[in-house]
């Protein structure tokens, strides 16, 4: 109860002072009103009002303008413009100085909109001052502009790191860290609609990257409710086929009614979606996720509530989103310490083969009783030894021990059982394709080639049994061709 009031606490009060940044005294100028809409075509809407400029309060501020291109006129002369038929101008805040020949008089002041989707100025403007204007258009370029950038690259790192991570965690974390992975790399995908553009090619491409987005914000919440059903060992891919459809269904129409009334019920989707990540993390009391789940879905709910209601406010998702994967990225650091603690104690309990650093026959009792068991045996190595030198020998030993350590995970248990036999007790899913690698490349840099058995239920002394049994068939096959 306490992360939740605290999560609802700091999300309040940053987005008290994101809405604060946007208010700038001056004049307001309420004739320039437009409520956010969306549209059925690409409009254009011209807004007019009467200003008096003097030297003081010359600088016009839009905090926030949803439209593809914006021009002011004063006097029907042009003044300002930015942006095309496919700009992004949302993002920006925007400060135009009225040129010096309109002071101490009333003006005619035109603003012209064009939108492809929707259009909407979101707060007042207002006739300010040089100061006032730039240090409001600063705060909203980093705390809303260059912050959203840098939410965008967050995720993508955060996406990579969990992706190649993943491999070095056991087969439910596996699969949890690399579903989240996803997530966060779609999240990326998303935040592409959240930079300023002032091109983005013609309306039709404009449409396709922004339904990217918006399908990449309905993926990467359900790569999230598959990371977390993985962790819980939980079947929740249930969500991937109903998303696939919508989406499928959401590419294939392409007029802007439809494109809005789809954009509504994927918001549907996308609150269901929240709404499970919440039930997951909560039902199985998941603490150490608590604030950054919490935080995620108020910024979810709350970008959603606005896109529904029209309301003029600061989006949090961003925000939300940085919170949420810096959260996991902690959760994954915290994790990975976990396994590596674990394997130092074992370590420490003289589990290790002094010569080539690989756990011993003492590991055997200590590992979980799951798993597949490779079996591994040097051809000729006997006379190796003794033609070459136990010197040589030993020195073989250790190169192959580094090659099986090179091409295993750390949740892999690699042991020299003695001699010149080896044993990997490995969760992978294809066995075979890992001996198969390590023998290649023991071949190749040792010009040393082994024999194998691989047994699939794991018991360590059943398992033995049967893998031993397969290793020595294979042996025998490799004498009688060379017979």
């Amino acid at each position: 109860m306490k992360k939740l009031v605290f999560s609802i606490l700091i999300f309040i009060l940053l987005f008290l002072f994101l809405n604060q940044i946007v208010k700038v005294d001056g004049i307001p100028l309420n004739d320039i009103n437009l409520p956010y809409t969306t549209l059925s075509k690409p409009s254009t809407i011209t807004l007019s009002t009467t200003i008096k400029v003097d030297k003081l309060y010359s600088y016009l501020f839009f905090g926030k303008v949803s439209a593809s291109k914006i021009k002011i006129l004063v006097e029907n002369d042009e003044i300002f413009e930015l942006g095309t038929v496919s700009g992004n101008l949302w993002p920006t805040a925007i400060v135009v100085k009225i040129p010096e020949k309109f002071y101490n008089k009333k003006v005619n002041l035109k603003v012209v909109l064009f939108g492809i989707y929707d259009l909407g100025i979101h707060y007042t403007p207002v006739l300010t001052d040089q100061k006032a204007a730039n240090l409001h258009a600063t705060l909203i370029k980093v705390f809303r502009q260059d912050f959203y950038i840098f939410s965008q690259g967050i995720t993508f790192i955060v996406g990579i790191i969990l992706i190649l991570s993943s491999l070095k965690f056991e087969k439910n974390i596996e699969k949890s860290i690399f579903y989240t992975g996803l997530s966060s790399i779609f999240t990326f995908l998303m935040l592409f609609d959240f930079q300023f553009r002032a091109y983005s090619g013609d309306i039709s491409t404009f449409i396709f990257f922004r339904k990217i987005s918006i399908s990449s914000a309905v993926l990467a919440l359900c790569f999230n409710v598959i990371g977390f059903s993985s962790l819980l060992n939980k079947n929740k891919k249930i969500f991937l086929l109903p998303t696939l459809i919508l989406l499928s269904i959401f590419f294939a129409f392409n007029s802007l009614s439809s494109f809005n009334l789809l954009i509504s019920i994927l918001n549907v989707y996308i609150i269901i979606l929240s709404s499970s990540i919440f039930y997951l993390v909560y039902k199985n009391k998941l603490k150490i996720f608590y604030f950054s789940t919490n935080f995620l879905i108020l910024s979810i709910l709350q970008t959603i509530y606005l896109l529904f209601t029209k309301a003029s406010s600061e989006i949090m998702l961003p925000y939300g989103i940085v919170i949420f994967r810096t959260g996991i990225s902690l959760i994954l650091i915290k994790k990975f310490e976990e396994i590596v603690k674990e394997k130092e104690n074992l370590k420490d309990l003289t589990f290790v083969d002094p010569m080539t650093q690989l756990f011993n026959r003492n590991i055997i009792e200590n590992i979980p009783n799951k798993g597949k068991l490779i079996l591994i045996d040097l051809d000729n190595f006997k006379e190796l030894n003794d033609t070459l030198g136990h010197q040589f020998g030993d020195k073989i030993l250790k190169e192959f021990a580094d090659i099986l350590k090179e091409n295993t995970r750390s949740t892999d248990y690699v042991i020299r059982l003695g001699g010149d036999e080896f044993a990997i007790v490995t969760d992978t899913e294809n066995p075979e394709q890992l001996v198969n690698r390590i023998r290649n490349i023991s071949i190749k840099k040792l010009q040393l080639d082994f024999s194998y058995g691989i047994s699939n239920n794991f018991n360590f002394d059943k398992a033995y049994s049967v893998a031993d049994k397969r290793l020595y068939t294979m042996k025998n096959e490799k004498k009688k061709l060379k017979k």
